[in-house]
């Protein structure tokens, strides 16, 4: 039983991932996108949680002060993506220097391969406590399977947002999984 939904986990990560992998590349820019990846780039370059976009210090003069408008997550998940992957880390870089006018735009990629199967694991994850809050609300193995179904069905026309490094995923997992553990309050 534990490794048929071990496999179901899999199955609706590769779907979701397949989902989001099929859009066409967004531009880093795009959205809100810049205000998590600039904050990624100050705490890789300057060793400061930043308030991204909305920060007007001169970086090259002064020392930047520390944020207070974003939560730390998902900048911090950024901070990991360019960790492992050089190749995105290079495209943060070099698209928040053009959006700083530093550098020219039309030399940056769009590629966001690792933030993707990020979202993609988030989302699993979430459907994942869908299934095991619907699970333990009807007491029934076979509403497990009904609820990760639908819940993985009904994240695929959204899957052109979640190709985009903003939050929706991240939000998205964290609400399931307090739901999951509200079910489990309730129930004990």
């Amino acid at each position: 039983n534990c490794f048929t939904r071990a496999v179901f986990a899999l199955i609706v990560f590769a779907i979701l991932l397949s989902a989001i992998l099929i859009r066409p590349p967004k531009w880093l820019t795009h959205f809100d996108q810049s205000l998590y990846l600039t904050i990624a780039y100050d705490l890789n370059h300057h060793s400061v949680f930043s308030n991204g976009v909305f920060d007007r210090t001169n970086r090259s003069v002064a020392v930047l002060p520390s944020g207070m408008f974003f939560g730390p997550v998902y900048p911090w998940l950024a901070v990991v993506a360019t960790k492992i992957d050089g190749r995105f880390a290079r495209a943060v870089d070099c698209s928040v220097e053009a959006d700083r006018k530093l550098r020219d735009s039309a030399k940056c990629e769009t590629y966001a391969r690792p933030i993707h199967i990020m979202h993609a694991a988030f989302l699993a994850a979430g459907v994942l406590a869908i299934a095991f809050a619907a699970e333990f609300i009807f007491a029934s193995g076979t509403v497990f399977w009904l609820a990760g179904g639908l819940a993985t069905l009904a994240l695929l026309p959204d899957a052109d947002l979640f190709s985009f490094a903003m939050t929706e995923s991240v939000t998205f997992a964290l609400y399931s999984i307090a739901a999951l553990a509200l079910v489990l309050a309730l129930q004990a």
